[in-house]
């Protein structure tokens, strides 16, 4: 999984397309916390996806970004 501020790609073995809405469930390492965020896909190549948060909980965005922010060099 690659996470940024404002979505993520992962490898998910199922066909989605671009333009579906999903919820994604998964686990941040820093801080550890678990996340439920709506999204739509906004690129595919095979099984690798793209996704655009769409909606966010104010505590679930403040945890991703301290995730992204503790990535920085």
């Amino acid at each position: 999984m690659t996470l940024s501020h404002g979505g993520l790609a992962a490898l998910i073995p199922t066909d989605l397309k671009v333009g579906d809405a999903v919820e994604l469930y998964f686990s941040l390492p820093y801080p550890v916390a678990h996340v439920l965020a709506e999204a739509v896909v906004r690129g595919r190549d095979g099984y690798r996806y793209g996704f655009e948060f769409v909606r966010l909980n104010p505590s679930d965005q403040r945890m991703i970004d301290a995730a992204c922010d503790s990535l920085l060099p």
